[in-house]
């Protein structure tokens, strides 16, 4: 093809992109809007699917939010058929946009719907989305076991859409593990499905593949060609965005060839059709090469502005690996151009960025190390500028006389000897306070060591304080034959606590969570489990709501002694439990006849937190009145609950460590509503187990995660 005739297509090809988007954009809102507004709810969500599904690959930036629109019409009509498409179409449009973890979001929601409603087709599309997203990210081998796993699974469905796509995608990243035959033969056979299949945008992004094939095994006669086969469907459907991944690749052809000016063109029109989508990702790596092409072409302030450009944007997105590649690039160009000074000033500010880039993943000892390794690599940069700056002038002065070129010698050697001694000197006293500093962290750090030691023996002794004031096992058992504490302290002290009291005919129990954790929390702790003790104690009351109000009465006067105004407390559950028939003769095989009988009574009274009774495979919760024990604006007595029991009933208290742990695959708060399903799944089993049973989901749920809070659950069974 001659070259003034292929330039000519790509021009035209161009522009009739961007006067598609022109005439389209604002038209296509209008219609959105006119969709959005239909009254009813089933002919708007069927219009609002048939849009998005027409304009998502013409026009991204409409498509997208026209499929956000449609995820929360589906959710709200619980039609999970269209709420899979719309996953599916929103992760799409944020695909292309470049927000790849949003995109990976919308597709794992679609992968876990599939599953659910056993759609076998949809999840293979969620799991080579999800491929595409790790390819893109460049992690090649998962993103191919996602492929191969939807490409086998394809092939046992006979479904042509998806077998297409699944080699596609393996393909491309046999592309990236440099298998060039065997990225030929997966995107040819992906070529021929699509082809069947009469779908435009997979062919054209089978033909681009190829080109970037033909490209790396040097083939430059089929790089061309499926380029701008490429480039014309994409024209022909509207497809911006991949056009704009089309003209990059011709730049990088031209350039190849020595084009540099008709590269340029090339890359200036991809960067227009980003600037218009907001791609800043995609931008950064096109002006840094656009740079490099206008150096070539001896256009350096066009080269300046390209890397101020990527400082400026890197800079805001907090990108440090493309800052540091464009201040790199940009101290070679102030080098070319003789600016020797500023050359050597932006040189150390990178040699600052790479140490704080270092410093981010490194010891405090490597990163002491790196600095005097970038130090020596710093003075080596300042020779070779000074040297090249000598050769330069060397040059010069030969041209002129002989004696010139012999006194400049002369002179530039006495120079390099200045410089080295210098260097020396400097280097020699650089590495004697780098020795002193070295020693002062480690004496900063033997002292910190020291006090940490201190600190922490404290802690453990505070432990042994705190631990002393909890009822021991031997004696909860002895009362609550049927029972276990799940007691799980975030820092060595904690927050939490439990409380047991043995007062002749029934017994006091609770579980409690008082303001923070750690050192603060269990400071507040021995207040409180002392104002429980004294209500029951010295007062002589039993009924927990009585003792709550006691307590709380006890917790304010011992915290209004200090000169601050303290607004520590304590949420509770406490129970009463009075047992009609002995507790030991529960468990005996004679009782199973006393099943729907009352076999004990329990009185309940709370600060905040609930008492939970399963009974017969349901949950009857009892609520605590939304007050604190400590200050409170309005308090008001805390209500006693009475309820009569039957055999089997378990009782659960705690606080609210558990519920409000993080954990799970997307990281969130395992709530109420999941703990009461697994207090339900463990009821078969006897109270070791169950306790058991918690530890581990708890452990499984929180994963690699920090936990949040102290863990306190008790569990009764009568």
């Amino acid at each position: 093809m001659h070259l003034p005739r292929y330039f000519l297509l790509i021009g035209f090809l161009f522009f009739n992109i961007v006067l598609l988007k022109a005439q389209t954009t604002e038209e296509l809102y209008k219609e959105l809007e006119e969709v959005l507004a239909i009254k009813s709810e089933q002919e708007k969500l069927t219009s609002l699917e048939n849009f998005t599904k027409s304009i998502l690959f013409k026009n991204v930036e409409v498509g997208y939010k026209a499929a956000k629109n449609l995820v929360i019409l589906a959710k709200n009509q619980n039609d999970n058929k269209v709420l899979m498409n719309a996953y599916n179409w929103t992760g799409l449009g944020y695909y292309y946009l470049g927000e790849l973890d949003t995109a990976f979001l919308y597709y794992d929601s679609l992968l876990t719907l599939a599953e659910k409603q056993n759609d076998h087709l949809m999840a293979l599309k969620a799991r080579g989305n999800r491929g595409m997203v790790y390819e893109k990210k460049g992690d090649f081998v998962k993103a191919f076991e996602e492929y191969v796993y939807a490409n086998k699974q394809a092939e046992l469905l006979n479904d042509t859409s998806f077998i297409a796509s699944s080699n596609g995608n393996l393909g491309n990243v046999s592309i990236r593990l440099g298998k060039y035959k065997e990225a030929l033969e997966y995107l040819n056979n992906a070529l021929k499905y699509f082809k069947y299949n009469g779908n435009k945008i997979g062919e054209a992004n089978q033909y681009n593949s190829l080109s970037m094939v033909y490209e790396s095994i040097n083939d430059s006669v089929n790089h061309e060609k499926y380029l701008l086969l490429a480039a014309e469907i994409y024209n022909q459907i509207g497809a911006k965005v991949q056009y704009s991944t089309v003209l990059i690749n011709l730049s990088a052809l031209e350039e190849k060839r020595g084009n540099n000016k008709k590269a340029l063109v090339l890359a200036e029109k991809s960067l227009e059709i980003k600037r218009e989508y907001n791609d800043q990702i995609g931008i950064l790596p096109l002006l840094i090469n656009m740079s490099i092409l206008y150096n070539k072409e001896k256009n350096y302030d066009a080269s300046f502005r390209a890397l101020d450009e990527v400082l400026s944007i890197a800079k805001k997105e907090g990108d440090l690996f493309h800052q540091a590649e464009a201040m790199i690039k940009k101290a070679g160009l102030y080098r070319r151009t003789g600016k020797v000074e500023q050359a050597y000033d932006l040189l150390l500010d990178y040699i600052d960025l790479r140490e704080e880039i270092l410093g981010e993943k490194t010891q405090k000892a490597v990163a002491e190390f790196q600095e005097k390794y970038e130090a020596e690599k710093k003075q080596l940069e300042i020779d070779k500028l000074i040297k090249e700056k000598q050769v330069s002038t060397l040059i010069i002065e030969k041209q002129e006389t002989n004696k010139k070129i012999l006194i400049g010698i002369i002179l530039g050697g006495l120079l390099v000897l200045f410089i080295l001694v210098y260097a020396f000197i400097q280097k020699r006293k650089n590495n004697i306070e780098l020795e002193a500093r070295n020693k002062e962290i480690n004496l900063q750090k033997h002292i910190v060591e020291e006090k940490n030691k201190e600190i922490t023996d404290s802690i453990i002794y505070a432990k042994r304080i705190q631990a002393a004031i909890l009822p021991p096992q031997k004696i909860v058992k002895q009362y609550l034959q049927e029972s276990f504490i799940l007691y799980k302290p975030k820092d060595i002290v904690a927050g939490d606590f439990y409380w047991m009291e043995n007062t002749g005919d029934r017994v006091l129990f609770a579980a409690a969570d008082c303001t923070g954790h750690g050192v603060p929390g269990a400071m507040v702790s021995v207040v409180c489990n002392n104002g429980l003790n004294r209500s029951v104690r010295e007062h002589g009351l039993t009924d927990p709501g009585k003792i709550l109000d006691k307590t709380r009465e006890i917790v304010i006067q011992e915290f209004e002694k200090s000169d601050e105004d303290v607004k520590d407390g304590m949420d509770i559950a406490l129970c009463s439990l009075k047992f009609n028939v002995p507790s030991s003769e529960l468990s005996q095989p004679e009782t199973k006849n006393i099943k729907s009988q009352t076999v004990a009574t329990l009185q309940y009274a709370g600060a905040n937190n609930p008492l939970w009774i399963v009974r017969n495979e349901e949950i009857i919760e009892i609520k605590a009145n939304k007050q604190p024990i400590g200050k409170y604006d309005n308090l008001e007595p805390y209500i006693t609950h009475t309820l009569e029991l039957q055999k089997d009933d378990t009782i659960y208290i705690f606080s609210d460590g558990f519920v409000d742990q993080f954990g799970g695959e997307n990281g969130k708060k395992l709530k109420a509503a999941n703990f009461k399903k697994l207090l339900l799944s463990i009821q078969d089993e006897n109270m070791t187990k169950q306790k058991e049973l918690l530890d581990d989901a708890f452990e499984q749920w929180k994963g690699e995660l920090e936990q949040l809070d102290d863990v306190c659950v008790i569990g009764v069974r009568v």
